[in-house]
């Protein structure tokens, strides 16, 4: 009965690894001030390594558009303004937002660069946008090295962080 449950265990990784390999060939991940955009090809879109800097994530659900930017603490406001220019005036456009801390913010419960960069999105955004959360986000803990990862797919709006950034010593997910 023991090597059967080895056997079912290995069969298991083995299917998150080929689902992992064949998601990081259709994700656009987003480094250090640097914001990707979903696209057909690559749907899926996210950032890892978020220690003290900020991901941000703007969603169209309705034509299946997502950005996400990854903002170190000086630079919140470029990347947000950077991001915004993708917006379109359309009385119809619904944008889902959502701001995610880094790590080391969320322990420290510094959430200074939330308050900036909310403000900045409200006062800004133009009167066509309607704009709502977006609660799709699943964050990875890396409590070794104080930082989240997180991804989602554009084509439907679900996280697929856990498939995507898959370790078995860190299985930590949470929700944003």
């Amino acid at each position: 009965m023991e090597k059967l449950e080895n056997k079912y265990d290995e069969n298991i990784k083995e299917d998150l690894l080929n689902l992992k390999l064949a998601l990081k060939a259709k994700a656009n991940i987003a480094d250090i001030n640097e914001i990707v955009v979903s696209s057909l090809e690559k749907p899926v879109v996210g950032t890892i390594a978020l220690a003290t800097c900020y991901g941000i994530v703007f969603y169209d659900r309705k034509n299946k558009l997502a950005m996400v930017g990854h903002a170190s603490p000086s630079n919140l406001i470029n990347i947000l303004k950077e991001m915004m220019q993708y917006f379109t005036i359309d009385s119809e456009a619904t944008i889902e937002y959502v701001f995610v801390p880094g790590y080391v913010n969320d322990a420290n419960k510094d959430y200074q660069g939330l308050r900036i960069l909310e403000d900045y999105l409200i006062k800004n955004t133009p009167s066509g946008i309607k704009l709502i959360p977006f609660n799709g986000i699943e964050l990875l803990t890396h409590e070794d090295i104080g930082s989240y990862d997180f991804a989602f797919d554009a084509t439907d709006g679900k996280p697929v962080t856990k498939y995507l950034f898959y370790n078995e010593k860190e299985q930590d997910i949470s929700l944003a």
